[in-house]
């Protein structure tokens, strides 16, 4: 039986999984993330963009030279709209 995960939960798993990131490796994280729903869009050396389209939520991450995790930004596809149109003319 497949257990229904809230955006809140996908959230807290998802930040307890990047927050301990130092433990695993690119493919550890992305089979983690894979297994809580999110779809990777795209991704190069420096960085990878995953999307949860159950719950809406967008995650970007950024790696330092040596492969590690540098950073995360986890907002929802509104968050990350409304980021996106300060930019815009």
């Amino acid at each position: 039986m497949e257990t229904y995960l809230g955006r809140a939960e996908v959230k807290e798993k998802t930040e307890e999984l990047l927050d301990e990131s130092s433990r695993y490796t690119f493919t550890d994280i992305e089979k983690e993330l894979l297994a809580l729903g999110f779809i990777q869009r795209g991704s190069d050396p420096a960085s990878a963009e995953f999307q949860h389209t159950g719950t809406g939520l967008m995650l970007d991450l950024e790696f330092n030279e040596e492969g590690d995790l540098h950073s995360y930004e986890l907002l929802t596809t509104e968050e990350k709209d409304e980021k996106q149109r300060r930019f815009r003319w």
